[in-house]
């Protein structure tokens, strides 16, 4: 027999695995996308590749939303972990000591 106690850090853990693990391709890259498509977008708008280069007002721009997209990142793992304290708040009887019988098969 094997007791351990399952911790709110162990749920949060397990968690935070699983859905880096199993997520669609859009769900694991949609930031790079989303930038991928903005950087297209704002060089592509200007009159020369070169001089889309060198403008400063091009790259504040692309930094903006690189920022963006980073703080909605954190954003949406700080929500998740969030709703999964207010589960175990909800239900407490989904953490704490546990139990494993183990038998030998014949």
């Amino acid at each position: 027999m094997i007791n351990f106690e399952q911790t709110l850090e162990d749920t949060l853990a397990f968690n935070s695995y699983y859905l880096k693990t199993n997520v669609s391709f859009f769900q694991r890259n949609w930031r790079w996308l989303v930038a991928l498509i903005f950087v297209i977008y704002v060089f592509k708008n200007s009159d020369s590749t070169i001089d889309a280069l060198l403008n400063w007002g091009n790259w504040v721009i692309v930094l903006f939303v690189g920022l963006i997209t980073f703080l909605l990142t954190r954003l949406s793992t700080f929500m998740k972990a969030k709703s999964l304290k207010a589960f175990v708040q909800n239900n407490p009887q989904s953490v704490g000591n546990r139990q494993i019988d183990l038998t030998k098969k014949r």
